[in-house]
């Protein structure tokens, strides 16, 4: 099995290899936690994160299909959120971790 992994500051990966897996907004706050996992990643988006967000958790797609979208304004507690199909989080949303 393929596992790629991203962590906290993706401006130090190259930016061909996370830009096709995900979007990202404007004035974000990545953690030392943040992470993303994708296992047997196809070349598509699976992750597109909006603008003004504080985020701390891991983001793990366990299958191609996975995708998850995170609104504005929101905060995303050290906690992971795991994808096989799709999660939907809308604007101004608390997760708390763990």
């Amino acid at each position: 099995m393929e596992r790629l992994m991203f962590g906290k500051l993706l401006e130090h990966f190259k930016k061909e290899d996370w830009k096709k897996f995900c979007e990202i907004g404007a004035n974000n706050f990545f953690s030392e936690t943040f992470c993303v996992r994708l296992d047997n990643p196809n070349k598509k988006e699976y992750l597109k994160i909006g603008s003004e967000n504080v985020i701390y958790g891991k983001f793990i797609f366990e299958h191609t299909s996975g995708h998850i979208t995170v609104g504005n304004r929101c905060h995303i507690g050290a906690c992971n959120i795991i994808s096989v199909n799709s999660i939907d989080i809308g604007n101004d949303v608390i997760i708390a971790w763990d």
